[in-house]
């Protein structure tokens, strides 16, 4: 996790915009996912999938900000291929929502995937032929950081559409 001396200048809880600074995470990457992903149940209901989420993210790099003390928001990452990376999942606690936290996020991914020369990054997401409030934002807010629609697949996720992103890094 990160230590109380590398910790950023935490923003006060009443802050409209918090100075992010968005930090590698090394250890309890499965803990610091399982606890975000709890608070968000309008995306993450599935306990067996909440599951698989935590211990793959063990396994991944892992991009955080802290806030109050804990990590407020992360983004795991997975590179594919030497010109590809996947943001394999993006969390925010609810109350950090709307803060430019994702921003933060998004932009230290691109920072990671810029240093290791790749292209492009990618992220699924629920697609638009499954209506849901919840993923009609997620769908709005990678559009909105330049991210574009390429596919909707229906046989990755059983019985949910998956939504193919892709943002170019060039």
């Amino acid at each position: 996790m990160v230590s109380e001396a590398s910790r950023p200048a935490l923003p006060s809880e009443t802050a409209a915009v918090a100075p992010w600074q968005p930090q590698l995470i090394t250890a309890e990457k499965s803990a610091i996912c399982a606890s975000i992903i709890a608070e968000l149940p309008e995306w993450f209901a599935r306990p067996e999938a909440n599951r698989l989420y935590a211990k793959t993210a063990a396994d991944l790099d892992m991009i955080g900000c802290c806030a109050g003390g804990e990590v407020a928001g992360f983004v795991s990452l997975n590179q594919h291929f030497d010109t590809t990376a996947e943001i394999y999942l993006l969390a925010a606690r609810p109350r950090w929502h709307g803060t430019g936290l994702g921003r933060a996020l998004v932009g230290a991914a691109e920072a990671w995937a810029r240093a290791r020369r790749l292209r492009f990054l990618t992220v699924k997401t629920l697609g638009p032929s499954h209506p849901d409030p919840a993923y009609d934002a997620s769908r709005r807010f990678y559009r909105a950081m330049g991210f574009q629609p390429i596919e909707e697949i229906q046989d990755i996720w059983p019985g949910n559409p998956c939504l193919l992103l892709l943002k170019t890094l060039d």
